[in-house]
């Protein structure tokens, strides 16, 4: 946990039992548009960035914050 930002961390005893989903969506670490990038397909944010309603570099950061999230959850004691 040492290499994870102070930005991306929670207090697990906080959020200790919901399922996955309502774990990241109550940390408060993804932003909402962070929240609708990672609720697409790998396809559909492909387009996206094709499009230029998401970039590349906004797409990474909100899957690093949500591998954060589920890498705390399971790191638990």
């Amino acid at each position: 946990m040492d290499r994870i930002p102070t930005g991306y961390l929670f207090d697990s005893n906080v959020h200790k039992g919901l399922n996955s989903i309502d774990l990241v969506r109550t940390t408060g670490i993804l932003d909402d548009r962070e929240l609708e990038i990672i609720s697409f397909s790998a396809t559909e944010l492909l387009k996206r960035i094709h499009t230029r309603t998401f970039t590349a570099v906004e797409v990474t950061r909100a899957f690093c914050k949500s591998a954060s999230i589920a890498h705390q959850a399971v790191s638990v004691p």
